[in-house]
């Protein structure tokens, strides 16, 4: 077999690294072996040789002829196997020169395959760890949740009974839907920058509105419970000193002036709110003052109503019937302003704000989808507007429901009731049985 020692042509123009450097191997491997083939063969064929000048044991014939062959050819022979011997230490040299190419090739290849191995494994343990710490935050904020919720006992109306954890209502049983998460959401007149400790009792604002948002964790249905600023509640009273002074009937706006104009004007708040709805627990609150709305507006990039109710005094593209896409300060505009001569004006607002309410939560559902992080980047854009009781992980978990599994449902629900002149403030006086059907509605599972 010949031997190869021709030069592997480089290519001029695009190549393959991989398929070259496997050629590469095969032809060094080839080169290798053939020298090893030829000296196996001459040692042979010399102690064979050596063999048949020396042995008496031979045919004569044999011998005869090989001693002939051997004279004839002894010179050349001779020449020949001395010829080949270099032939076969410079095709060694060459061997050995490939052979360490090939093991400094392999080492540095073997080096490369060790970077790229422990990069593979540092991504691997990246994703991982990211995957590890959203399930745990989602874990975590669902537990936080679920452990944060008010605890009053329940407040019957008239013709209902309870019977350990069921509610007998009109011959038909319900329990409370343990899959049910509760955010109270206030907006609020006064900016939080102007709120502290000193101004408990009036000085630190009032919840202008007050929105319940119902969530159910296995059917991912949401709704919402909007709630009149002026209904008429029992709240608990304190003094400058936050020194409590009991349970007093005034507007369920006013249980906000009644602490810090923070957590504890909050916490009072869903007190107040969670008498109101029978008792019905609540997980956490989110309250914004209104400077808050036109970041939040911008942010998901403005929010396109048909103006229900005639602002010109107060903008004038805000016309009755208008399609106009709120922008800016307009936004807060059309949600907080109303013409308070009037005894209903209130109410008409509120229409306004569920309005608004709704589509802007359908475009922040919508966009979540397609953007996990806009949740944490809208309130990250009011933070200095917003106090709230609800973690990070609480976010990863309610965001991880909307993506995962969308949101159904969307109502907007209202406390029924009637509004009445209170000498001098109007007064929102619940209807308490309808107010009882509706919490059996959202709250309760009808077991029988």
């Amino acid at each position: 077999m010949k031997e190869n020692h021709d030069k592997p042509q480089t290519p001029s123009g695009p190549y393959d690294v991989d398929q070259l450097n496997r050629e590469l191997a095969e032809r060094l491997q080839s080169d290798e072996d053939i020298p090893e083939r030829e000296r196996k063969h001459r040692h042979h064929h010399s102690s064979h040789h050596h063999h048949h000048s020396h042995s008496s044991s031979h045919s004569g014939n044999h011998s005869s002829s090989h001693s002939s062959s051997h004279s004839d050819s002894h010179g050349s022979s001779h020449s020949s196997s001395h010829g080949g011997s270099r032939k076969t230490r410079k095709g060694n040299h060459i061997s050995e020169k490939r052979m360490s190419n090939k093991r400094k090739s392999d080492a540095r290849w073997k080096k490369a395959s060790r970077v790229l191995t422990v990069c593979v494994c540092l991504l691997l343990a990246l994703t991982i760890s990211a995957s590890a710490v959203f399930f745990y935050m989602r874990h975590k904020g669902n537990r936080n949740l679920s452990d944060n919720k008010s605890d009053l006992d329940i407040r019957l109306p008239k013709g209902a009974e309870k019977d350990g954890d069921i509610i007998i209502y009109k011959g038909h049983k319900y329990k409370y839907n343990d899959n049910i998460i509760t955010i109270l959401m206030l907006g609020l007149d006064t900016p939080l920058s102007e709120t502290g400790d000193d101004k408990i009792g009036g000085g630190n604002g009032q919840a202008d509105t007050l929105v319940m948002a119902v969530l159910n964790k296995n059917t991912n249905h949401l709704s919402f419970v909007n709630i009149s600023r002026e209904a008429m509640v029992d709240v608990k009273e304190y003094n400058v000193d936050f020194k409590y002074l009991g349970l007093k009937r005034m507007q369920i706006c006013l249980s906000y002036a009644f602490g810090n104009g923070r957590d504890t004007s909050c916490l009072n708040t869903i007190d107040a709110v969670s008498r109101l709805m029978f008792g019905m627990p609540i997980h956490g609150y989110m309250a914004m003052d209104y400077d808050g709305i036109s970041v939040l507006n911008d942010a998901v990039g403005g929010v396109t109503v048909e103006v229900l109710e005639d602002l010109t005094d107060k903008d004038p593209a805000l016309k009755k019937g208008e399609q106009v896409t709120l922008q800016g300060n307009q936004a807060q505009t059309y949600v907080r302003s109303r013409h308070t001569e009037e005894l209903e004006s209130n109410e008409l607002r509120m229409e306004r704000q569920k309005q608004y309410m709704n589509t802007f939560s359908r475009q922040v559902i919508a966009m979540s989808r397609k953007n996990l992080m806009l949740p944490f980047s809208l309130v990250s854009k009011v933070s200095d507007h917003v106090t709230t009781d609800v973690t990070p992980s609480s976010i990863v978990y309610l965001s991880s429901l909307v993506v995962r599994n969308g949101i159904t449902g969307g109502e907007i629900k209202t406390v029924p009731g009637k509004v009445v002149d209170g000498g001098k403030y109007a007064e929102f006086i619940p209807n308490n049985k309808k107010l009882f059907k509706l919490i059996l509605n959202t709250f309760y599972e009808q077991v029988e």
